[in-house]
């Protein structure tokens, strides 16, 4: 991959997956194994952008307009569930984080995208933010027992149960360039996997196969 020109966009690796399956360290490690500048951008860096009152775990009323756990669900074997919702508030922050990843990429920058899709409406929303760009859609998978382990091993930086949480939904729409396994190698192998996909793969057929399901 060249390094794009001031009348070219960049390049995106989006790489969708489940709380603690291993997107930002994969992330970092692609940043460290490319020859060529990628931006890292995504539901963490957002996220630390965002009011606590609106978000970042407070509960109160604003929150529920913002971001908020919902602890309300428990899995089919007992396990309790942690998902993350949004309010009116929320999506609106969301559709513009959308939006400011889009223009830093038509500016000719290479993003990498660190994601943990929340609700299918967003990916919907990525398909027409993105339209026009190249975009190597990355799935991120990890075994839930590894998940779960990573999970109290991060203890305060992470909640119980939302990995468990979001791990059907983040993968409900099925189309992938490539998805990965964090679990069988470690980050610096899988960066290279990524980025020899991205450099010498066939062309990204994911996001348009998706705009054409309507299923999604």
């Amino acid at each position: 991959m060249t390094e794009p020109q001031d009348n070219q966009h960049g390049q995106i690796i989006f790489l969708n997956g489940t709380s603690s399956a291993g997107k930002t360290t994969l992330a970092q490690a692609i940043q460290e194994e490319s020859q060529q500048p990628y931006l890292l951008a995504g539901i963490d860096s957002f996220f630390a952008m965002v009011p606590e009152k609106w978000g970042g775990g407070r509960a109160g009323p604003l929150s529920r307009d913002g971001f908020y756990y919902d602890e309300s669900e428990i899995d089919h074997d007992g396990s309790p569930l942690t998902v993350i919702r949004y309010g009116g508030t929320g999506r609106r922050m969301l559709r513009a984080m959308h939006a400011s990843i889009a223009a830093l990429t038509v500016a000719g920058n290479n993003l990498i995208i660190d994601e943990m899709l929340l609700a299918p409406e967003l990916l919907t929303d990525w398909l027409d933010t993105l339209a026009g760009l190249d975009v190597l859609f990355v799935g991120v998978h990890c075994p839930l027992a590894v998940l779960e382990n990573r999970e109290r091993e991060r203890g305060r930086r992470s909640r119980p149960g939302l990995a468990r949480g979001h791990l059907r939904a983040a993968h409900s729409h099925g189309h992938y360039d490539l998805e990965v396994d964090t679990s069988t190698a470690p980050a610096a192998e899988l960066a290279k996997a990524v980025l020899t996909h991205r450099e010498t793969g066939p062309a990204p057929t994911a996001f348009t196969a998706l705009r054409q399901d309507p299923h999604h």
